[in-house]
């Protein structure tokens, strides 16, 4: 049974975003899109591109600041893979 449970908490954990470092946001709603466009110009949070999602974008920053800034919002902050989301190779 506890086998069962590996794929699912190392999905889980590959999901969790970084303390700091690039995010994926991800709205869910209408709400959501407007929680998204709210961090374009917020000094703590940098814009580096579209994502792959209809209204998501990678951002950089904080997780705190980012968590903060969607909370209640209607978004989900999720990692992004070291490729990045627009395919561009992160350093």
């Amino acid at each position: 049974m506890l086998l069962a449970w590996g794929p699912i908490v190392l999905g889980a954990f590959l999901l969790v975003p970084p303390a700091r470092g690039e995010m994926l946001v991800v709205p869910y709603s209408n709400e959501g899109r407007h929680t998204v466009v709210r961090m374009i110009g917020n000094p703590s949070v940098s814009i580096i591109s579209r994502g792959p999602i209809a209204g998501s974008l990678v951002v950089s920053g904080d997780r705190r600041a980012i968590r903060q800034i969607i909370s209640g919002g209607e978004a989900f902050l999720f990692a992004v893979p070291s490729q990045g989301c627009s395919g561009i190779t992160t350093a």
